[in-house]
């Protein structure tokens, strides 16, 4: 059973890569807008949100070990991993709104995104009388 197991995760783990490559694919193809921030996601769960527009370096200190995010002149990349595969260090710089880098084996998922305006179109303006 053990076996099946391991066979299920290594599944899970190809179709999420081939995943996060397609969305890369297509995100390069249509040109994204730039975004203004970095959200990082641990586990499901924000660990913190970023602007781009300020260098600096991000260590993510976990119990699987550690991740270190680099913003410098308005892009992302990740720095260093101690996972196993290191896969996340080779997925390049990001900038662009929706693009991500993923390392599964710590769960950490670093997203672009624009925050400019996204509170305006969500209010509704009323006139008090």
């Amino acid at each position: 059973m053990g076996k099946m197991v391991k066979k299920r995760d290594i599944l899970l783990g190809v179709v999420i890569i081939i995943a996060a490559f397609i969305m890369f694919m297509v995100m390069r193809i249509t040109g994204g807008s730039d975004g203004n921030q970095i959200r990082i996601m641990v586990d499901g769960q924000e660990y913190g949100v970023y602007p781009l527009d300020q260098d600096r370096e991000i260590n993510i200190q976990l119990v699987s070990g550690i991740n270190r995010v680099c913003i410098y002149s308005g892009e992302a990349y990740m720095e260093e991993a101690d996972c196993p595969d290191g896969y996340c260090i080779n997925q390049g710089k990001i900038s662009k709104v929706g693009e991500t880098l993923v390392c599964l084996p710590h769960k950490v998922v670093v997203e672009v995104i624009n925050t400019e305006g996204s509170q305006d179109e969500e209010t509704v303006d009323t006139v008090a009388r």
